[in-house]
């Protein structure tokens, strides 16, 4: 899990905890039902009324608290709280505190389980591609790539950039419409990487190219570091990318079927047609899946894009 990951889950945890503690402390007042009988001594009047209280117990324990209502001399039954003070007996005003934690609560089930759905339709998707016959299937888990028997034929790392490599060769950025959200450009570390075969001989290269403003691009690279095509994020709504070659023109295409597919995407060819699927099976667990005759630049876009799964994942 990585860090911005982690930090967005404990700050799910404290705005639920938060959203709870209060109604489930006013709660724990109405369980314990520790009951004592109230004299009102006196009560004042500011931006809200207040009334002063003096409490006994029938086992001889006594207090002051305050109560938001009541008349000087008027004896009371209420409950008192874990922490000294008091509610009326009969006041149930407290279960209006419930409302936002059971909204968070149901936000908070139902993307869980509308994840669970979408993750379980990538799922049946992957095992449909393992199942398939004819054309290439290759399974990408974590760096490595293995055919569906599991021999492996590509292993992934990050790379220094091919001295070979000129930025004006590719096309330029995409700029997407006003709203898109910004990426922040990668890390020095993590801006290039290397695809090798089993024995260590480089096939081709991933650049991930971001900035303020745009989404990120994933830019593929001959060995030597010369621009072979690009992965536009799309100019629409739909999660996933265009891929120009190296002057522009259009390659195919690596994009979901609807707004919900986080994690199936179908692959097209420069004319439209549909010619291969990317799925995700596990966690960083994807099947890629082309026809025969596919261009070979699809092939390693579809690589790319589960090679570098943090990409996937913001650009949502």
């Amino acid at each position: 899990m990585s860090l911005r990951s982690l930090l967005l889950l404990m700050t799910g945890a404290l705005v639920v905890v938060a959203a709870c503690a209060w109604p489930f402390y006013e709660t724990s007042t109405y369980v314990k039902d520790d009951r004592a009988v109230a004299r009102v001594e006196g009560c004042s009047k500011g931006r809200s009324r207040s009334c002063q209280v003096t409490w006994r117990t029938e086992d001889g324990r006594s207090g002051t608290a305050s109560l938001p209502k009541g008349s000087p001399g008027e004896e009371v039954e209420v409950r008192l709280t874990p922490r000294g003070g008091v509610r009326l007996v009969g006041d149930h005003f407290f279960l209006v505190s419930f409302v936002f934690p059971v909204a968070t609560l149901a936000a908070i089930g139902g993307i869980a389980v509308g994840m669970r759905r979408i993750g379980g339709r990538a799922r049946r998707l992957a095992e449909q591609l393992l199942a398939a016959e004819g054309g290439t299937t290759l399974r990408i888990q974590g760096d490595v790539v293995t055919r569906k028997d599991g021999r492996p034929v590509l292993r992934s790392g990050w790379s220094e950039r091919p001295s070979g490599h000129r930025p004006a060769e590719l096309p330029e950025r995409r700029a997407l419409k006003e709203d898109a959200r910004p990426t922040r450009a990668p890390r020095a570390d993590r801006e290039f990487m290397t695809v090798a075969d089993s024995a260590g001989t480089p096939v081709f290269v991933v650049r991930r190219r971001g900035g303020d403003g745009r989404a990120a691009d994933l830019c593929l690279l001959a060995p030597d570091g010369s621009a072979r095509a690009v992965l536009h994020r799309p100019s629409g709504d739909l999660p996933g990318g265009d891929v120009v070659d190296a002057t522009g023109r259009p390659a195919g295409a690596l994009v979901a079927e609807s707004l919900s597919s986080f994690w199936a995407f179908g692959i097209r060819n420069e004319h439209g047609k549909r010619v291969g699927a990317l799925a995700r099976r596990g966690r960083r667990d994807w099947v890629l899946h082309l026809e025969d005759g596919s261009p070979e630049i699809l092939h390693h876009v579809g690589l790319a894009a589960a090679l570098n799964v943090s990409w996937v994942q913001n650009m949502q």
